[in-house]
């Protein structure tokens, strides 16, 4: 079973300086294949504009 720990993963998009808490996430990579990263996030913010991030660069760190 999972437990906590104390390292924490931040995702900012580079649209509007948002800021989201990554809950949990998933890579999925193989040889001569593209990968599938999954992120499940976190926000206190509920004026997202989800649509403005679309196609956007981030940092997943």
């Amino acid at each position: 079973m999972p437990h906590s720990s104390d390292l924490r993963f931040t995702f900012v998009p580079s649209a509007r300086g948002v800021e989201f808490d990554v809950i949990e996430f998933t890579l999925d990579e193989a040889l001569s294949e593209t990968y599938r990263l999954e992120l499940d996030l976190s926000s206190f913010n509920p004026a997202i504009d989800f649509g403005a991030m679309l196609d956007q660069t981030a940092l997943f760190t």
